[in-house]
Formats: C-alpha cells, sequence, structure tokens
C-alpha cells in the first residue's frame, strides 16, 4: 500500500515539474525577425528597440562583448538602457532585443 502512495506523490511531484518548466519556457520571448540581420525599430515614443544576434560560437564571451559595445554606443548617442529580453528559439540561444530610451 505505501508503495502505491509514493508513486501518486511521485507522480503529482512530476507533473507539478513539468507545469512549471512549461511555464517558464512560455515567459521566454520568441519573435519571427532573422537572426542574420540585426533589427532596429525606433517607435515615436522616444524608445528603440535593436537586435543583437549571436551565433552559435560566440555566445559566451561574443554576447557580452557585443553587448557592453552596444551600450557604450547607445550611450554616446543620448540613449539610455531600459529593457532586455533573450531570443531563444528551440532551445538555442539567437540574440537578444535591447531597448533604449531617451
Amino acid at each position: 500500500m505505501r508503495h502505491k502512495e509514493w508513486l501518486k506523490g511521485f507522480r503529482i511531484l512530476t507533473m507539478a515539474l513539468a507545469l512549471a518548466f512549461g511555464a517558464i519556457l512560455g515567459g521566454i520571448g520568441v519573435a519571427s525577425t532573422s537572426a542574420a540581420e540585426p533589427a532596429v525599430h525606433a517607435g515615436a515614443s522616444g524608445a528603440k528597440t535593436i537586435f543583437v544576434g549571436v551565433h552559435l560560437l560566440g555566445r559566451r564571451k561574443g554576447a557580452a562583448k557585443k553587448l557592453n559595445q552596444l551600450h557604450a554606443e547607445q550611450a554616446a548617442e543620448g540613449w539610455r538602457y531600459a529593457n532586455m529580453q533573450a531570443w531563444v528559439e528551440n532551445g538555442d540561444l539567437e540574440g537578444f532585443f535591447v531597448t533604449y530610451t531617451r
């Protein structure tokens, strides 16, 4: 009898973990922009969003270097960092959408 109770608890725990994992993955932003072409979207509200693509080999050091360089360039032009969203597709990091405001 104890084995059945343990198995029922295990199934409930497994289902809860699967739901939590799905909620985390569902919260990751996905966009339809190609990673090969950087995109800049400037709105009339004094904000702009820039896509920073990362390729397979440059994810660790390359991504951080690109983002730091972008932050410095935008600060020199008078833009302030507002938000950043990672774009993950099929479990692979494709790049970042970085938003700046005036």
